[in-house]
């Protein structure tokens, strides 16, 4: 019996020996998405409106095609990762968009930027219509930053028209994913 666990731990610590020399990834130096609005832009670096591409369409046959599609705000590091779930028709999902970016840079412009309330955002719109976003990974969503997801949100619809609709999507700041939220 104990040689058996003498040998046991001996393989332990051999085992312990080759995982430490192994290379260790870190997520800080794997290279990110580029952004499908300005592809030579990395998602969560700045991102100027010479940039962007504006006649940029995916096209796809069914919104399911169009899955971790990476959308970058303008002028900002703010990004978001769409995964449409189905097809709505896109003025019904513009309007959502619209008005609650709208609602959000009202909010600014008398309050301020600062942390969104209890975490969460939600809007609803035409159509029993819902826009919901919430904090996550333990990070906090501030007014400007679902502005900027907001804008984001609503251009990729824009331009996307033919496959507009429902979706679930993360908020990035820069590197950290600050929330989640869905639209359906």
């Amino acid at each position: 019996m104990r040689a058996f666990s003498l040998s046991m731990i001996a393989t332990l610590v051999l085992s312990a020996a080759e995982a430490s020399a192994m290379p260790v990834s870190s997520s800080s130096l794997v290279p990110r998405s580029q952004c499908a609005n300005a592809p030579s832009t990395v998602a969560g670096t700045p991102l100027g409106r010479r940039d962007i591409i504006t006649a940029r369409s995916l096209n796809p046959s069914h919104p399911r095609a169009i899955a971790n599609t990476v959308w970058c705000a303008p002028h900002s590091q703010t990004y978001v990762i769409i995964t449409l779930t189905r097809q709505i028709a896109a003025p019904i999902i513009l309007q959502l968009l619209d008005d609650a970016h709208s609602t959000v840079l009202g909010h600014i412009a008398i309050h301020g930027d600062g942390l969104i309330f209890d975490g969460q955002f939600n809007w609803a719109g035409a159509a029993g219509l819902m826009l919901k976003t919430a904090n996550a990974n333990n990070h906090q969503q501030t007014w400007g930053v679902l502005a900027a997801a907001l804008e984001a949100l609503l251009e990729f619809m824009r331009q996307n028209q033919m496959v507009a609709g429902a979706a679930i999507f993360s908020i990035f700041d820069g590197r950290n994913l600050v929330g989640l939220g869905s639209i359906g």
